[in-house]
């Protein structure tokens, strides 16, 4: 009787620590998948920097308004390419 008591509670222990661990690899996924979003935002601010500095370089001159439609036409373009 006492090895069905000993082998009942190895068997909680090892539900309880499968849980926890499955609780852990969940977390860590949601922690990679919040860096890898961070780093795409900064791709794209990078790439749209460099858009509206090349446009500065080629003389565009129209308003900033005018250079953030041109920028975000640019940045749509790359994103229905992908």
């Amino acid at each position: 009787m006492i090895d069905y008591i000993v082998l009942t509670i190895i068997l909680i222990g090892a539900v309880i620590a499968g849980l926890w661990l499955k609780r852990a690899a969940v977390q860590e996924r949601d922690r990679l998948r919040a860096v890898r979003e961070a780093e795409r935002a900064a791709e794209h601010a990078r790439m749209v920097a460099a858009v509206r500095e090349a446009l500065l370089d080629v003389g565009y001159t129209a308003t900033a308004a005018d250079a953030d439609r041109e920028v975000a036409a640019v940045a749509a373009g790359a994103k229905g390419g992908e």
